[in-house]
């Protein structure tokens, strides 16, 4: 997994829970004095260990811990990633247009990123489908990332999860309000 998503976890538990946790949280997981760098890649299975050493000690579950954050971290892609996204775009728009203007760029710049494969399909004048299918098998994560996309255009979303049997989940989104 791409190193952005180490460190803004690192940024996220701090935030919320403070920094002694952070290292009692790494310390936890078996990755003491690891230090995460942006631009690295790690193994997926360190950010698994991680969020399960955050469950056991803050008493949330894991799948709020990873929607939160997907929440939390939205901000900070939208930063990094403003210049493959249209001004004008609305929520819907981005979402639509996620896999090909950001993710396919992401692929190609940086060969050792892989990011889940989100397909986005309008069902409805006010609702989407989300098709997520990633080996990580973290779909709170794009729960979260759908949410602060929401509150970052300022819209209210109901989302709604239906898991399929092939181990991928679709995501239903109505919006409910529009910024």
């Amino acid at each position: 997994m791409y190193g952005i998503f180490h460190v803004e976890i690192q940024h996220y538990i701090e935030t919320q829970y403070g920094r002694d946790l952070w290292t009692a949280i790494l310390k936890r997981a078996g990755l003491k004095n690891r230090i995460y760098m942006t631009v690295s890649t790690y193994l997926d299975s360190e950010v698994v260990e991680i969020m399960k050493a955050a469950s056991d000690l803050t008493g949330v579950p894991v799948e709020t811990l990873l929607e939160d954050f997907g929440a939390f971290i939205v901000p900070s892609l939208m930063n990094t990633y403003e210049p493959l996204i249209d001004p004008k775009w609305s929520m819907a728009d981005l979402l639509l247009n996620l896999e090909e203007a950001v993710y396919r760029v992401i692929r190609t710049r940086s060969p050792g990123a892989h990011p889940p494969r989100m397909t986005f399909e309008r069902v409805g004048p006010h609702q989407l489908r989300l098709h997520y299918d990633s080996p990580r098998r973290l779909p709170a994560l794009a729960v979260g990332f759908v949410k602060g996309i929401a509150v970052y255009y300022d819209e209210t979303v109901d989302v709604q999860t239906q898991k399929n049997p092939d181990g991928s989940v679709d995501i239903m989104i109505t919006m409910i309000t529009y910024g």
